[in-house]
């Protein structure tokens, strides 16, 4: 790749990485889009909670009862969308994800949200079932993280796109995986 997108490639993941760091950072509220049983997209607003970025790693939390959980464990390819209004800057990545409830990854997010005062993970009314009155749904389990659960997206695809008075760019990078693996990038038109 050359080094004009080995520079946009670096810029990205740090952004990302900052936006998983930073309440503040642009990137922190991020568009993910699943696939429903029907075959339909479904797009919802989620905040974005950490990034590694070797391999790519895009993390989420979520309640485990959630209509997106089940629809990535019945179908992992998902979408994310990234707009920073300030900078005229998008981000597209496609990739898998992979819903995980236990294990060393979990335990080690559970510890930081540890005396969380939210209810987002204890609420004992499922997320998006019906209900007669809104107040039915503020009914909390004693655990505030009794249906925590962790997303994990690995991207494999990202197209990022600039937008200017003076003209447009836009890349796209592919992850490459086998003997050489890495990430490839190429300019593309806006």
């Amino acid at each position: 790749m050359d080094d004009a997108l080995a520079a946009v490639f670096e810029s990205l993941c740090t952004r990302l990485v900052r936006a998983g760091a930073d309440k503040r950072a642009a990137w922190r509220l991020v568009t993910l889009a699943t696939v429903s049983k029907a075959g339909h997209p479904q797009a919802r607003t989620v905040v974005l909670r950490a990034v590694n970025c070797d391999p790519l790693e895009i993390v989420f939390y979520s309640d485990a009862r959630t209509p997106k959980v089940a629809e990535i464990q019945a179908d992992p390819r998902v979408s994310a969308l990234f707009w920073d209004k300030g900078a005229s800057l998008q981000l597209r990545v496609d990739g898998e994800a992979e819903v995980l409830t236990d294990g060393p990854t979990v335990d080690a997010a559970r510890r930081r949200l540890a005396g969380y005062p939210g209810s987002d993970y204890a609420r004992w009314a499922v997320p998006g079932e019906p209900i007669a009155d809104p107040a039915a749904a503020e009914t909390l389990s004693e655990d505030p993280l009794e249906y925590f659960a962790l997303i994990r997206m690995i991207a494999h695809r990202l197209d990022w796109l600039e937008l200017g008075r003076d003209g447009h760019r836009r890349a796209e990078f592919d992850c490459k995986g086998g003997e050489a693996p890495g990430w490839q990038g190429r300019w593309t038109v806006p």
